[in-house]
């Protein structure tokens, strides 16, 4: 069976949480992999920088959020 049709013939949730399943365990395969090779003492270093990226990622998130919903409100 070509793939195709498989995709034709399945429901459109089947294909798409197969593709979020197989997408999670490449994810977490491709992250056990690098912590496994390259150690607990050398990934801790870079615990604080990670944080204060996380945080400017949340604050650009919060900002384009509160635009959009402020353009849908006032349309």
């Amino acid at each position: 069976m070509s793939l195709l049709m498989l995709l034709n013939e399945t429901s459109p949730w089947v294909v798409a949480l197969g593709l979020v399943a197989v997408a999670e365990i490449y994810s977490i395969g491709l992250m056990l992999l690098f912590r496994t090779r390259m150690g607990a003492e050398r990934l801790a270093l870079n615990n604080e920088v990670a944080g204060f990226k996380f945080a400017v990622v949340g604050v650009f998130y919060a900002v384009l959020l509160a635009f959009v919903v402020v353009a849908v409100w006032v349309d």
